[in-house]
């Protein structure tokens, strides 16, 4: 396999964020999600319970260095309602960086990895940063569009 560089962007709104009791089932989800798109740990899983004064900067943040470059999922629990599509109650920030090639069944199975969470609105952008900033793929999706086993299925 040759170098891709791809970059896999998803802002995904909500129904459920995961609590900070659920972190054994969002370690398993991660592992999983890593497992599924063939990716290895260069490092541990690190989680972060972001607190502060400020709810709309509250939640949690998940970090782990892969053996091609990162897997980040940043869920805010209180998102300003004025930046929503939906009436998500939880605001998902992915970020899966790999110098690999990510191939459609990878990203439909990260997608469907995500079902668990109950999606209300959801931009996905794959890039591919080999000679520069290509968009491979947009796509926009919302509820009332079709259902998300049903988005990721497209994938």
């Amino acid at each position: 396999m040759h170098v891709q560089h791809h970059h896999l962007l998803a802002r995904v709104e909500l129904k459920r964020c995961p609590s900070v009791r659920q972190q054994a089932a969002m370690r398993r989800l991660i592992d999983e999600l890593l497992r599924d798109v063939d990716m290895h740990k260069l490092g541990p899983l690190e989680h972060y319970d972001v607190r502060s004064r400020d709810p709309e900067r509250r939640g949690q943040s998940w970090l782990v260095p892969i053996q091609t470059s990162h897997l980040a999922l940043h869920f805010w629990s209180h998102p300003n309602a004025r930046i929503m599509h939906s009436r998500g109650r939880c605001l998902l920030q992915l970020d899966l960086y790999t110098c690999n090639r990510l191939t459609r069944r990878q990203v439909r199975r990260v997608l469907e990895l995500l079902g668990e969470f109950a999606p209300t609105h959801a931009s996905v952008t794959l890039i591919n940063r080999l000679r520069g900033l290509h968009i491979d793929r947009h796509d926009e999706w919302r509820r009332s569009a079709c259902a998300w086993a049903e988005f990721a299925a497209g994938y």
